[in-house]
């Protein structure tokens, strides 16, 4: 009785497996002739996608400024798109669009998500902008290049409420140039000198954006040191320099600086008619103090990040309020430390989010060989080898040294380029601001009558004075030289 079974059993699976060989073989063949360039392998597919959702998972648990995820995306989605144009003429064109269909769903999660975070960070920016724009306009003489800044971040967060700035900042600036000229010429009129340099300083740090002519200012410069004596001078400076000690003394930061910015303007009016060893002493002591005003933002500015690290958001914000600001340090120093907090608070963000449950969650399998990120990833990575998942690891992380090399080399050469540039254009300002100096001493000699100092003076920069002057300046100067007898 079991010498027949036996052939019999043996009968039924030769029968079955001729059954089913032409459905297994089919697929079988198209995942394991990929050497032979007829198709697409299985584990082709699978280690391609498994590559790109494991770079998302690792961007999204580790990105601070959104730049690891943005790489991770653009990756996932070279991928997806290398597998879809591979598949095209594909037989197993269905199971690579699928695995791509889930690729495309993450990374339109990851895509949105970082658009909102993005847009929350430009939120917040733009409110901090717009406080600092609000504040600073209200000043009797507010500093344009920082309405200006303000009002081109609340355009690029935020183009509506950006247009009302901008409106505002116009607003202020035409108010400004209409009374600021007139201002300093009665004040010349009345003999009311200093008014007439602080007012003067105010216009050359904002002349570019209230449109005052350069020509117009240097008149005025002109007319202002025709009138002045090196002894009424060089008692104004002793008298400058102490106030800026006392100043520090109280911590009076803001106050200091816009005297050592003073003294700065009426040392260059003064060099050329006083003696070097006399305008030397008081330079270097006002660059002594111009020092020592730099040394007292930069402690207060180190104990706010100190402040920070230690004690967390709310509190480096409430001493950038209560004792950065209330002190007067620079405007770019506070925005250094504002945006340094701003940053710090986006990121904890991110941290409190990564900790809610997410579709990404990584799971550690039985054999700890893969890390998977859809229920099915999980499946397939219990099926595969040890071999495998290192092979692929190794790969990625190869891949990811190749990266940061790339970027080092670029960063490298961006980095060059933009120190060429920043020393071109210190050079092209330097020799504006020497032009214009000469212009001012030009005109100054013409105030006080002495046409041949100024003929000569004119001709000996003649040909500087041309090249680095616009030509409504030089062409005013030019003209007026022209009637100098």
């Amino acid at each position: 009785m079991l010498s027949y079974r036996i052939p019999r059993l043996l009968r039924t699976a030769i029968f079955a497996f001729l059954l089913l060989a032409p459905v297994v073989a089919p697929r079988t063949a198209a995942f394991l002739n990929a050497s032979a360039g007829e198709y697409i392998a299985q584990d082709y597919v699978d280690t391609l996608i498994q590559r790109a959702l494991y770079g998302l998972t690792d961007a999204s648990q580790k990105q601070i400024h959104g730049d690891e995820m943005e790489n991770a995306v653009s990756a996932a989605k070279e991928i997806s798109h290398k597998l879809k144009k591979q598949a095209e003429k594909d037989p197993n064109k269905k199971y690579i669009l699928w695995r791509c269909n889930e690729l495309d769903e993450q990374i339109y999660l990851e895509e949105r998500g970082l658009a909102e975070k993005n847009a929350r960070k430009k939120q917040v920016a733009a409110n901090q902008k717009i406080a600092d724009f609000n504040a600073e306009q209200g000043k009797r003489r507010p500093e344009f290049g920082m309405l200006f800044s303000a009002a081109q971040a609340v355009i690029d967060a935020d183009p509506k409420r950006g247009a009302e700035v901008e409106s505002a900042y116009k607003d202020r600036c035409r108010g400004i140039a209409n009374e600021l000229v007139p201002t300093i010429e009665n004040a010349l009129d009345d003999k009311n000198f200093t008014r007439a340099r602080e007012e003067l300083a105010y216009c050359k740090d904002n002349m570019k954006y209230l449109g005052i002519s350069v020509t117009a200012y240097s008149r005025l410069a002109a007319r202002l040191q025709s009138n002045v004596t090196i002894d009424q001078e060089l008692a104004f400076l002793d008298s400058s320099m102490n106030r800026v000690e006392k100043s520090l003394s109280l911590l009076d930061i803001a106050n200091a600086r816009s005297l050592v910015d003073v003294n700065s303007e009426r040392l260059a009016g003064i060099r050329e008619i006083t003696l070097q060893k006399i305008w030397d002493r008081y330079y270097f002591r006002n660059k002594r103090l111009i020092g020592a005003v730099d040394k007292k933002e930069d402690s207060l500015v180190q104990a706010n990040l100190v402040v920070l690290k230690k004690s967390g958001v709310m509190e480096a914000n409430d001493f950038l309020t209560t004792v950065l600001k209330k002190h007067g340090v620079s405007h770019e120093k506070i925005m250094m430390v504002d945006n340094t907090i701003v940053n710090t608070a986006v990121q904890q963000g991110a941290a409190d989010e990564q900790e809610q449950p997410s579709m990404l969650a990584a799971v550690e399998d039985t054999s700890s060989s893969s890390i998977s990120i859809f229920d099915n990833l999980r499946a397939k990575a219990r099926t595969r080898s040890q071999e495998k998942q290192d092979s692929v690891r190794a790969t990625t992380v190869a891949m990811g040294r190749v990266t940061q090399v790339e970027e080092v080399r670029r960063a490298n050469l961006q980095t060059t380029a933009d120190e060429r540039r920043q020393r071109e254009d210190q050079r092209t300002q330097g020799n504006a601001q020497q032009a214009q100096k000469y212009l001012v001493e030009i005109y100054t000699l013409v105030e006080r009558k002495k046409a041949r100092d100024a003929l000569k003076k004119f001709g000996e920069n003649k040909d500087f004075l041309k090249t680095w002057l616009t030509a409504d300046v030089w062409k005013s100067l030019d003209s007026t030289m022209l009637h100098v007898k």
